[in-house]
């Protein structure tokens, strides 16, 4: 089973989130920062985890680019979503 794990984050958080959630997996796993321009070919992953950080109520500009365009693709997988964001109390 492959998995891929994908993430976009601002500060740092959502990609600890990435690795952690990464080093708790078995199986062919790999770990991609989206901020990062490269090449992905997610046609044999069986599974893909989607994180981001929140900012002013919106997730990362490279993932919302990355879900536009590969709609498709994601309908046809299995997803985990996670969501990071901090606030002061």
């Amino acid at each position: 089973m492959k998995t891929v794990v994908l993430y976009a984050s601002g500060y740092g958080y959502a990609k600890e989130m990435a690795e952690q959630i990464t080093s708790g997996l078995v199986g062919d796993v790999q770990c991609v920062n989206l901020n990062v321009k490269q090449k992905l070919d997610l046609k044999d992953a069986d599974t893909i985890v989607l994180g981001s950080s929140i900012y002013v109520g919106q997730v990362h500009k490279s993932m919302k680019e990355f879900i536009k365009s590969n709609h498709d693709l994601l309908l046809s997988k299995r997803l985990v979503i996670y969501l990071c964001c901090s606030f002061e109390h």
